[in-house]
């Protein structure tokens, strides 16, 4: 796959100087707005300068537990033989890398499909940081593929997702707010762009976690970003939630943030939130549920 980019975000990183680029942790926002200031010019529609740049995505705050990473490795894995090889991995991230440079160019074009290249630049920026992220610490632990045990991801449950699935103020006031009077709820904040989230999506984790809590807690999701209700997002604001995916449990009408999690396929990855909020007193200082809304 070919990179073919605007003139413009070539010649923007071009002027960065030799190397400068490599050094630079970048986020999507940078390469745009970098892009944006420079003034259009004749100048090569590929370049190594803004390769360099794609290629060093600023790294997630927090890291990735192994689970995660597997989770990755199994998804990307064409042979799917528990084994993903650096080789493997490169050439994944060279095919994204060249996938984002086209949305990017297509996102700066004035024209009918603008926005929807925008969302699905930042979309592939994020896994792409991801992938960058398996792959940089393969280097740091002197590995040369990502060991998995290979499995079928469980079948997508449609049914339980909708009914799972919360959407604006008063259906989360009600399954959430005053529910968790009577029981406690567990909430995943997903943005609709978020890699973590669409792996979880894939394995079917959440859904495997709540069916393994019973009658210890509700399980729901509230998605926020492109494709569903605006008033999603205000809801998240409103529960101090700023990155995704954020893991929240509601008791008593109170909010006990457990921040990010990721879930595998066998429903681990939450028992050190579960372990500190579901039991005990409920604390007055704990923000009261929807008080933001």
């Amino acid at each position: 796959m070919r990179v073919h980019t605007a003139s413009v975000v070539v010649l923007a990183v071009a002027t960065l100087g030799p190397g400068l680029a490599a050094a630079t942790d970048w986020t999507d926002d940078k390469i745009v707005e970098l892009a944006r200031s420079t003034p259009d010019a004749s100048v090569p529609a590929e370049s190594p300068a803004l390769r360099d740049a794609i290629l060093h995505p600023v790294a997630p705050d927090g890291g990735r537990p192994d689970s995660f990473f597997a989770a990755l490795a199994a998804y990307y894995d064409a042979n799917h033989d528990g084994r993903f090889t650096s080789q493997e991995l490169d050439a994944v991230i060279d095919a994204y890398a060249a996938r984002y440079a086209d949305l990017l160019r297509e996102s700066l074009a004035k024209g009918p499909q603008q926005e929807l290249a925008a969302q699905y630049r930042v979309k592939t920026w994020k896994m792409l940081q991801k992938m960058v992220l398996l792959r940089d610490t393969l280097k740091q632990r002197n590995e040369a593929e990502w060991r998995y045990t290979p499995a079928v991801a469980s079948p997508a449950n449609v049914a339980w997702d909708k009914e799972h699935t919360l959407s604006g103020a008063a259906d989360f006031k009600e399954r959430v707010c005053a529910a968790s009077s009577k029981q406690p709820v567990l909430v995943k904040f997903g943005s609709t762009q978020c890699a973590d989230c669409m792996l979880m999506e894939h394995t079917q984790g959440v859904r495997v976690a709540a069916e393994k809590g019973g009658d210890n807690f509700a399980l729901y999701k509230l998605w926020w970003g492109p494709n569903v209700p605006e008033e999603n997002d205000r809801v998240r604001k409103a529960e101090g939630i700023k990155s995704s995916p954020t893991f929240v449990v509601y008791r008593d009408g109170r909010r006990y943030p457990c921040g990010f999690a990721f879930v595998d396929e066998t429903g681990a990855g939450l028992e050190s939130c579960l372990a500190t909020t579901l039991k005990g007193p409920a604390s007055t200082e704990a923000p009261a549920c929807g008080a933001g809304s």
